[in-house]
């Protein structure tokens, strides 16, 4: 017999690792294991989502103030334009 065999057969664990009650469920100690490390990573995911819920909200901050400043520059082209056509209609009326 191999090392996992003669534990499995000294009644020393199952082939996943976890101890084994009469019934075949793994006792409370591995339960609890288990639902620590449940816990931990549902605590690193709920960390991890915060962590970019924080960064889409500069992202949209940001957004937001490319935004104005594409405004900005629209208007101030827009006024440009218009400037620019008045002065073409000036030097036209020169000429």
């Amino acid at each position: 017999m191999d090392q996992l065999t003669t534990t499995m057969a000294a009644g020393g664990g199952t082939a996943d690792g976890l101890q084994r009650d009469v019934s075949g469920s793994p006792p409370l100690t591995d339960k609890v294991v288990l639902l620590k490390v449940i816990q931990d990573s549902r605590e690193k995911i709920k960390s991890k989502l915060d962590s970019i819920k924080t960064n889409l909200s500069l992202v949209r901050q940001d957004l937001r103030r490319v935004a104005e400043r594409v405004t900005e520059a629209e208007t101030w082209l827009s006024l440009t334009e218009d400037e620019m056509t008045t002065l073409q209609k000036r030097v036209s009326q020169l000429t």
